[in-house]
């Protein structure tokens, strides 16, 4: 039992030292992202590609808007902020904390049906709320 926990504790620290990080990537610069939950996966993908062209690193916080904008206030870093809607930037803006902003689209929720909407759902999306 112990000859085996020591050999995860082993295995633990090894794949954990900075040793392990090629002096390459370990000079690549490394940009902090923090992206609301909704649009991780596409964020993602655009991260992926841009890390490849540009030879860098992005890191993705993800996570709800307010809690990842009290991260990057604790922080006091980021490069990044992508919060569900504007209302965040709006409501957060005062701080200081947040520079120039850019449209880079809408995050909304959409209904996809089969062609034709053969089970006849509604074009609003109250079908899916949750009446009190």
């Amino acid at each position: 039992m112990l000859k085996k926990f020591l050999l995860i504790l082993l295995i633990f620290l090894v794949g954990c030292s900075n040793d392990s990080l090629t002096d390459e990537s370990a000079s690549r610069p490394e940009l902090l992202f923090y992206v609301g939950i909704t649009m991780v996966k596409p964020v993602s993908e655009l991260a992926r590609e841009f890390e490849h062209a540009n030879n860098c690193r992005i890191k993705i916080i993800q996570g709800g808007s307010q809690d990842l904008y009290d991260s990057l206030k604790t922080s006091g870093l980021g490069d990044l902020y992508l919060p569900g809607s504007l209302s965040y930037r709006s409501r957060n803006f005062a701080d200081g904390l947040l520079l120039d902003t850019r449209f880079v689209g809408y995050n909304q929720a959409s209904i996809m049906v089969a062609k034709g909407n053969p089970q006849g759902f509604p074009s609003d999306l109250s079908l899916f709320s949750n009446p009190v």
